[in-house]
């Protein structure tokens, strides 16, 4: 009773979770995607305006470039360049010069266009024409202004921002664009400047016809935030300096919020000038269209979520319970008894359910005692397969050892060396106690002294030969396999220095470097050619090589690599340099085992 009363109680909960998983999933997708499609719906807009102000700010752009085309008129008329350029005699000719020229300025540029106001310019004299009763400020020295001085500078067209000229209680705005004159005959020769100075109505033809939204607007202001245009339907409380404080300070399209009321702002300037658009533009305008759209996707969220709710409750009622039933015969498995056992059940699916997982159960009975026995069986093989391999290593190398020494001291006997015979054989002694333990490992001290025996007993026998020892302290009591360096030794005497002609050496050099040993033994023998090195590598490299199968030179290598590979696998590297008629030289790198069982790290 208190299980069933217990699984009524989850069916509650899961009920509930999927109550609560349905709605929060409808909503949390619907809002999403409500919320990215205003989002997309913004940038979209966002996008086109600003795509909107590039087209005017190029428009503007190429009014601005037309009066610098205007600037360059004169150049079209050659008597006016020719005015420009000569100096009257008198008075008379100076008066003609005037006229002429400023009825050109007349004619030419300020009668054709409104929106040019004045024109000027300054050559061996002021030369004007004016729409307007008002004038420059000639009591200003214009050559020391910076738009004078920049425009002699350059070949190009100064702007010159947007400024007031006052005359008494009369002031006017207005930009200019500035142009030096140069000799057509001379082009290093200046005739003057030509100053154009216009008003906003060319701008505003340019701008007027832009449709603005509700609580939207466009500006155009300057370096010092001076409204040269404007047309807006923004709120009278919207402060146009946080406006344009916003503009630039954002390097793309911002949204601040005035009035709490969010605005999209974007900018762009217009080139070769200090002018900035800015097109305004409220969210709430921008999402009017989509309110609708809003409301129908929660009403159908709504209603999606309460037939998946009802369709959730019918299912759980159906199939919790055998479902419970499978559970609970899992979780027995699962805790370690394998004989329990799922009943059949009516529903076509978790009876396969059922079933299939009584079959897994009975299989995994068999596999892990299968597995537990194939196991016990791989590791008795290997282990008896490295002991036997082991052993023959060793006994492979004890006759082969034994047979060379002996060879030597038999030698000796024979040439009355008597003396020499009986150090040799108390060499021998010393190799023979150190062979007793050549199953075992032994300090790297004791397997050096072995091979200094050795190669005394050799030096006994040729006369030429001469050997070097040298060992790190630091690996002194370190540990290796027995007879490691020996045979190499032997092997570099039997097979290099033995069919040179003149004098040889050896040289054993064990050093410690990081957490390896590494052991170097080099002669100068006759070497080896790239075919026999070659062939050498090849069976010490050998992933299951044959010692008994290789050539006599290379028995012992084999044998060595072999042994190292056994009981360091990896970290256990032979290699092998040699050249012929130069000798040959055999590295080993391997652990550095010590007595203490650590790895000690040594310095170089």
């Amino acid at each position: 009773m208190h299980l069933k009363k217990r699984r009524y109680q989850l069916k509650a909960r899961l009920l509930a979770v999927i109550s609560l998983l349905i709605f929060g999933s409808v909503v949390l997708v619907s809002t999403l995607g409500f919320m990215r499609y205003s989002e997309d719906l913004l940038d979209q807009t966002t996008t086109q305006t600003q795509q909107l102000i590039e087209q005017i700010a190029l428009n503007t752009g190429n009014y601005i470039n037309e009066l610098s085309r205007l600037c360059m008129s004169p150049y079209y008329n050659e008597q006016i360049m020719e005015l420009l350029a000569s100096s009257p005699d008198n008075s008379s000719e100076q008066l003609e010069k005037r006229r002429t020229i400023e009825n050109y300025l007349r004619e030419v540029m300020t009668i054709p266009r409104k929106d040019i106001l004045r024109v000027f310019i300054f050559s061996d004299e002021v030369y004007y024409s004016t729409r307007t009763s008002h004038m420059m400020d000639f009591t200003i020295d214009y050559r020391n202004l910076d738009w004078y001085q920049e425009a002699l500078t350059t070949a190009q067209s100064v702007f010159v921002p947007a400024h007031v000229e006052i005359n008494g209680a009369y002031s006017i705005t207005i930009f200019s664009m500035a142009q030096r004159l140069r000799s057509l005959s001379d082009s290093s020769k200046t005739l003057g400047v030509i100053r154009v100075d216009a008003n906003y109505s060319g701008i505003q033809d340019v701008l007027d016809d832009v449709q603005l939204l509700d609580k939207g607007a466009l500006f155009i202001i300057d370096s010092a935030n001076s409204i040269i245009y404007q047309r807006s339907t923004l709120p009278k409380d919207v402060s146009n300096t946080e406006l344009f404080l916003a503009a630039k300070s954002s390097d793309g399209p911002a949204r601040i919020t005035l009035t709490g009321e969010r605005y999209i702002v974007n900018t762009q300037p217009v080139s070769d000038t200090d002018w900035t658009i800015i097109a305004v533009n409220a969210q709430s305008s921008l999402m009017q269209n989509i309110s609708q759209a809003r409301t129908f996707t929660i009403l159908l969220a709504v209603l999606c979520a309460g037939l998946g709710l009802v369709v959730s409750v019918l299912f759980v009622r159906s199939f919790l319970k055998p479902i419970y039933d499978t559970v609970g015969v899992m979780q027995t498995a699962q805790s370690g008894d394998l004989s329990v056992r799922a009943k059949d059940n009516r529903a076509v699916e978790i009876d396969y359910v059922n079933r299939s997982f009584n079959e897994l159960l009975v299989r995994i009975a068999e596999m892990r005692e299968r597995d537990a026995q194939l196991t016990r069986e791989k590791y008795e093989a290997e282990y008896l397969q490295k002991i036997a391999q082991y052993d023959a290593l060793y006994n492979q190398i004890r006759p082969h050892f034994l047979f060379n020494t002996l060879s030597t001291v038999s030698l000796l006997i024979k040439s009355r060396r008597y003396t020499d015979a009986v150090r040799s054989i108390e060499d021998l002694s010393v190799l023979l106690r150190g062979m007793v333990n050549t199953d075992r490992d032994i300090t790297f001290s004791a397997e050096l002294k072995i091979a200094e025996c050795y190669l005394s007993l050799q030096e006994r026998r040729h006369d030429a030969m001469s050997y070097r020892i040298e060992l790190d302290p630091a690996l002194a009591d370190c540990r290796l396999p027995a007879l490691t360096i020996q045979p190499i030794v032997e092997n570099a005497i039997i097979h290099g220095c033995e069919p040179r002609v003149g004098s040889s050496r050896i040289e054993i050099l064990v050093r410690a470097e990081d957490s390896d040993a590494v052991i170097v033994v080099s002669d100068n023998g006759i070497g080896m050619d790239e075919a026999q090195l070659s062939a050498l590598l090849d069976a010490i490299h050998a992933s299951a090589p044959h010692p008994q199968q290789a050539e006599s030179r290379s028995v012992g290598l084999v044998n060595i690599a072999q042994r190292l590979k056994l009981k360091y696998g990896a970290r256990a590297v032979v290699s092998i340099e040699s050249e012929r008629d130069v000798g040959t030289s055999v590295t080993i790198r391997m652990p550095a085992e010590c007595d203490d069982t650590t790895v000690p790290q040594f310095q170089q």
